[in-house]
């Protein structure tokens, strides 16, 4: 008896049962080692670096439902907001032929304009960047005069302000300031109140300019007598 429990004894301390375990051991320090070493892979641009975390080994099913979460949250829609309206502006400042086509797509894709219209304040077509300006006003400011024709028929309001040195200015007013007579002739069609019409013509600088203004005006009170009588 006292000798068998001696041949287990043996056994069980033997080298050779130490040495069985050391290849373990040597993982075990091995894996140790490599958590605390990082490995650094510069990535060139945006998109690799997305690739890269995209190939990091995770539970399909958690990634998408992370993905549907994320892309559903107040600061992805807020992102995407954002970006949209970067777009939009330096589309219309650029004023090219080939921006024209992606300030129609950027419009048209407007979550506010979709869910209720243009008019809205805080639709695209209408939102005041961090200057102060709409879309609408940049364009007149530039005298692009194919951005201006497009915002109109996209559904621009051309009544809504923009914010100048502290102060309002109308699409029409900054029209006039910087000389932009096509422009000035479109929006005149449009309907506009008498004070209005008398702060902008104050601005004229050229004859061509005060020409266009009393014609616009002439024929703005014809109309109104027309429809004094009539009534």
């Amino acid at each position: 008896m006292e000798e068998t429990e001696n041949n287990e004894y043996e056994r069980s301390h033997s080298p050779l049962k130490y040495k069985s375990k050391w290849p373990l051991l040597r993982n075990v320090i091995r894996a140790i080692s490599l958590f605390k070493s990082h490995e650094v892979n510069e990535a060139k641009d945006v998109n690799e670096l997305i690739h890269e975390i995209n190939a990091i080994p995770t539970d399909k099913v958690y990634r998408l439902k992370r993905n549907r979460s994320r892309e559903n949250s107040a600061y992805i829609v807020a992102i995407k907001d954002l970006r949209r309206e970067q777009s939009l502006i330096q589309c219309v400042e650029r004023g090219k032929p080939e921006d024209l086509d992606q300030i129609k797509l950027e419009i048209e894709q407007d979550p506010y304009k979709l869910l209720r219209n243009s008019t809205h304040p805080f639709s695209l077509i209408n939102k005041r960047n961090r200057e102060g300006q709409t879309p609408l006003y940049i364009a007149c400011k530039n005298g692009n005069v194919e951005v201006v024709m497009l915002l109109l028929a996209e559904g621009a309001d051309y009544l809504m302000t923009s914010i100048v040195d502290g102060e309002e200015e109308t699409n029409l007013e900054v029209s006039v300031r910087w000389g932009h007579f096509k422009i000035v002739e479109e929006l005149l069609k449009k309907k506009w109140s008498k004070n209005i019409l008398e702060k902008a013509k104050k601005m004229c600088r050229s004859p061509e300019m005060i020409g266009l203004f009393k014609k616009g005006m002439t024929k703005k009170s014809k109309w109104f007598l027309c429809c004094c009588i009539k009534s």
